[in-house]
């Protein structure tokens, strides 16, 4: 890879005075490409807690070290009005945003703060073999969700 200088002049106060700049040739705009473990909380608006009631289903967000991982849950029931009882659903396998409860619950202990988002009331398919299965009217796309 090149790098090259390149003479640029600056009008600001009066200190500064043309400086040599490093540019580094790039093909890919810093802005073109996240980073795999980036995450953008721009479109993660607070989440009121009146509207979270028994039953209603929830995106819950997990940190990690390096990343953000998203799950969808149902609210079991409140221990307070910052803290419940969730149930998680897991992506079923070979389908993008469909979901299942699994065999062995996977319940946990929620903090108002990790709950992303409230989903609407999920559908799910007519038949009884294909019962189980739930979707979502919500574009969960921009989150890493398991």
């Amino acid at each position: 890879m090149k790098i090259k200088t390149k003479e640029i002049e600056t009008i600001s106060s009066d200190s500064e005075t043309d400086e040599d700049v490093l540019l580094r040739e790039s093909s890919a705009s810093p802005y073109d490409v996240l980073e795999e473990n980036e995450e953008v909380d721009d479109y993660e608006e607070p989440v009121d807690p009146k509207n979270i009631i028994d039953g209603v289903y929830v995106l819950v967000k997990f940190k990690k070290k390096t990343s953000v991982i998203y799950y969808v849950g149902k609210v079991i029931k409140h221990y307070s009005i910052t803290e419940m009882q969730v149930s998680f659903l897991r992506k079923k396998p070979g389908s993008s945003m469909k979901f299942v409860f699994p065999d062995v619950k996977d319940e946990a202990s929620v903090d108002l703060s990790d709950i992303v988002l409230i989903l609407p009331d999920p559908t799910s398919a007519k038949t009884a073999r294909t019962a189980s299965i739930l979707s979502f009217k919500k574009d969960l796309s921009f989150y890493n969700v398991h």
